[in-house]
């Protein structure tokens, strides 16, 4: 399988989402999009994620320094010794890199 680059062509490769990842994160919509039929909305990944992890005593709390004060996010997170932790770990990614942005 070859690895997708995202953003500039430089650099190493995104590395593939896992198992995880996939099974709680790639939620694709009742009515397909009609130019991407594969297409899973973030919307719907943290809907069925925040099901996972309804209950769960484990947060991560990140904060990004703005030019008018400071952005803050928080998470529900599956324990570090979880079986999908991963699902935690990407979630978290793709959160904070949308704050970035």
């Amino acid at each position: 399988m070859a690895r997708v680059h995202v953003g500039a062509k430089h650099g190493s490769p995104d590395p593939p989402m896992s198992k995880a990842a996939m099974k709680y994160l790639l939620v694709r919509p009742k009515v397909p999009a009609p130019l991407d039929p594969n297409f899973c909305p973030l919307v719907l990944a943290k809907k069925q994620y925040m099901k996972l992890v309804a209950g769960s005593p484990f947060t991560l709390e990140w904060a990004l320094p703005r030019a008018d004060g400071c952005a803050r996010g928080k998470l529900p997170v599956l324990a570090d010794k979880h079986v999908d932790v991963d699902a935690s770990i990407h979630l978290a990614g793709v959160l904070i890199q949308e704050m970035i942005w």
